[in-house]
């Protein structure tokens, strides 16, 4: 009767330690999954800000180019004219500093305030691309609410009720920022930036992106050089 005690007492034992095993098993598992899935949206967000970075550079690239088409005969003095001032006449250039860039209802390319003043709120951060509604006396959805069209890019997260067959998700916002800067041919800066020449013919276009996944901070930013294409020096890239 001792011995057979003895075995059910091992037996128990060996159950439990069993069962241990399979509770670290299962939590090691589950760690491992859900770190995989944090690295497949880490990636597929970095891939969305890599591209929302390039989409920054191309519109002012955009910008640009646009300007060439409208103003083909006076290219030096408007290359880098302010889109919202119409016409050119060579006295608004677009001056150095930190920007937000986005379609208008026309679908050109246009700049704006990184902040955008709206009394009696504080002021908006411009760059978090899902808030911003540029254009309010446009109804660009067409759903009939002027105040509601995302005019920069709809990517937030969806919160309050679901409904049925839908599930949770949470994307990070993005933030995105244009930083202009000038040199000349030489790859000097100008002396004052708030009063450019024909001769601060380069500009240095800086595209950053910013998101927050819930816990950590992340950015990357994405650099270029537009000209006028007039008197480069082809030593300088």
């Amino acid at each position: 009767m001792k011995l057979l005690k003895n075995k059910s007492g091992e037996t128990i034992l060996e159950i439990i330690f069993a069962l241990g095993i399979l509770a670290m098993a299962i939590t090691m598992a589950t760690d491992y999954l859900t770190l995989s899935i944090k690295n497949v949206a880490n990636a597929k967000n970095r891939v969305v800000a890599v591209n929302l970075a390039r989409e920054g550079i191309e519109g002012m690239r955009d910008i640009r180019d646009t300007n060439w088409l409208r103003y083909s005969n006076k290219k030096r003095e408007c290359w880098n004219h302010d889109p919202s001032v119409s016409p050119c006449n060579g006295g608004n250039p677009i001056l150095p500093g930190n920007y937000v860039i986005y379609r208008d209802s026309n679908n050109e390319w246009k700049l704006g305030p990184t902040l955008v003043p709206n009394p009696p709120n504080p002021d908006i951060d411009a760059t978090q691309l899902n808030l911003i509604d540029f254009d309010p006396a446009t109804d660009n959805d067409g759903d009939g609410n002027n105040a509601n069209d995302l005019d920069v890019f709809n990517h937030s997260a969806i919160t309050g009720s679901l409904g049925e067959g839908q599930t949770p998700l949470q994307i990070p916002l993005f933030h995105r920022t244009l930083t202009l800067e000038y040199m000349d041919d030489a790859g000097i800066p100008p002396a004052n930036p708030a009063a450019l020449t024909d001769s601060d013919n380069r500009m240095i276009v800086r595209s950053r992106v910013t998101w927050n996944d819930g816990r950590y901070n992340f950015n990357t930013e994405l650099q270029t050089v537009i000209t006028d294409h007039l008197g480069r020096n082809s030593n300088l890239n």
